[in-house]
């Protein structure tokens, strides 16, 4: 911890207005709701398989994070040994840094799956700086962001595939039986694991898994097209998720069961219900 100190305030020693403000952009590339984003843009305008797998990696990557915090239960640095920046979304304990765990993983399942170099070459800049602006604004130390970053490689090493053998094994039994699954999975996690914070993952697991599992049995939309209909798709369902996240947020109170209950209807409506608005007005074809 005493190594861990120097290195947070030699970093803090470079402190400057500017680069509180570039580190804070920077910290948004590992934030849940940029990613909520990119996986969105992923599955509705882009490429529907990727999407999907990318969004199941992440959230198993979710889950392992959170499980993680809980068992080592470190404590994150705090004033006056360091300087609190910007604490936005660092809540909980300290190991190991979702938001470098969350950029560890979206980018690096996006270069298995693709081998392109400019996703790799994005991934080797954008993961580094997420680490660094976590120990720059005062939030984790480096054990935290290292721990993170290796979690998410090893996820994207493992997870992909057993998400790939799962569901060629899964493919011949009837589709409502397939999409109970997920929901079974979100709440034997939510029940070793009470809070808000797993309240999230388990029920955007539930309603993305089951959602999307259904959407490929009955809907069937196609990512194709041209410009247009993928950034009008993007555009709509945009809005229809974030009217439903911030509406239910409104409505119900800030609960585990509430949470859980308001994930389960932004992955519904961004698996499901968006697709099938795409199909009837005509932004997205059929598979």
């Amino acid at each position: 911890m005493v190594n861990d100190l120097r290195i947070v305030q030699l970093v803090q020693s470079l402190a400057n207005p500017v680069l509180d403000v570039f580190f804070i952009c920077v910290t948004a590339l590992g934030s849940d709701e940029f990613l909520m984003i990119g996986l969105a843009a992923l599955y509705w305008s882009v490429d529907k398989s990727l999407g999907y797998l990318a969004s199941m990696v992440l959230l198993a990557s979710a889950g392992l994070n959170n499980m993680m915090k809980d068992l080592v239960r470190a404590p994150r640095p705090s004033p006056p040994a360091v300087r609190l920046v910007y604490s936005r979304g660092a809540t909980g304990f300290a190991f190991p840094s979702g938001h470098t765990q969350n950029a560890a993983t979206f980018w690096g399942v996006l270069w298995r799956e693709t081998r392109l170099r400019h996703v790799l070459e994005a991934g080797a800049i954008v993961v580094p700086m997420v680490g660094l602006s976590r120990i720059y604004l005062g939030v984790h130390w480096p054990a935290d962001v290292l721990g993170g970053a290796i979690l998410g490689l090893v996820v994207v090493l493992v997870y992909p595939g057993a998400v790939k053998v799962c569901s060629a094994f899964l493919s011949t039994w009837p589709p409502t039986v397939r999409a109970s699954l997920p929901v079974v999975l979100s709440l034997a996690f939510l029940r070793a694991d009470p809070t808000v914070d797993a309240a999230k993952i388990a029920g955007f697991i539930a309603g993305f898994g089951a959602g999307a599992t259904l959407e490929s049995a009955y809907i069937r939309f196609s990512s194709s097209g041209s410009g247009g209909q993928r950034l009008r798709r993007f555009v709509l369902g945009a809005t229809l998720v974030l009217a439903v996240r911030l509406g239910l947020k409104v409505l119900l109170p800030d609960t585990v069961f509430a949470t859980f209950t308001r994930y389960v209807a932004v992955g519904v409506s961004g698996s499901v219900v968006a697709p099938a608005a795409f199909v009837r007005l005509g932004l997205s074809g059929r598979q």
